[in-house]
């Protein structure tokens, strides 16, 4: 068992993320519908909600969330920086609007899979499930919280649905 391990952590450090290897930014920019995640106190309660990302000229992201909630739309406007090229999953993102100094957050693509347009998203304590589409596969969905509760800690039973109209 602990060779197994050895194993698995040996080549995860050589390959990078097994569920991310594919991983093409481009791709990746776009519209995604949250479809599930472990809110935030702004995202809480919200319907509809989606985040658009944009690659800029200098490589950074434009990050756009909206939501509604309380029958108003909120947005939120981020802006990311790959970490490291030779893995460009993992990100760092820096308020915008609202404009919070000195905070920046971790922010990983933890799962890709563009066949079926799903992607999972983590950053700290919270995650996201999103697809291109406004609903999910139920085999898929239920693939991609298996994996980050195995492979990243996260309890799939505390990911709250979103309702999209």
């Amino acid at each position: 068992m602990i060779r197994l391990c050895i194993t698995f952590c040996l080549f995860s450090l050589m390959y990078g993320n097994l569920h991310t290897k594919d991983f093409n930014i481009k791709k990746f920019m776009g519209k995604w519908y949250v479809i599930s995640h472990i809110p935030n106190f702004i995202e809480k309660g919200g319907i509809n909600s989606y985040d658009e990302y944009t690659l800029n000229e200098d490589s950074t992201i434009n990050v756009f969330y909206q939501t509604i909630k309380d029958g108003k739309s909120k947005t939120i406007k981020q802006l990311a920086s790959v970490d490291d090229y030779i893995n460009p999953t993992k990100w760092t993102i820096k308020f915008v609007k609202p404009w919070i100094p000195f905070i920046k957050a971790p922010y990983e693509i933890a799962y890709i899979d563009y066949r079926h347009q799903n992607v999972a998203v983590i950053s700290n304590n919270y995650a996201w499930v999103m697809s291109r589409s406004k609903t999910i596969n139920q085999e898929y969905y239920n693939k991609i919280l298996n994996i980050l509760e195995t492979s990243y800690g996260f309890n799939k039973n505390e990911f709250v649905k979103i309702i999209q109209h």
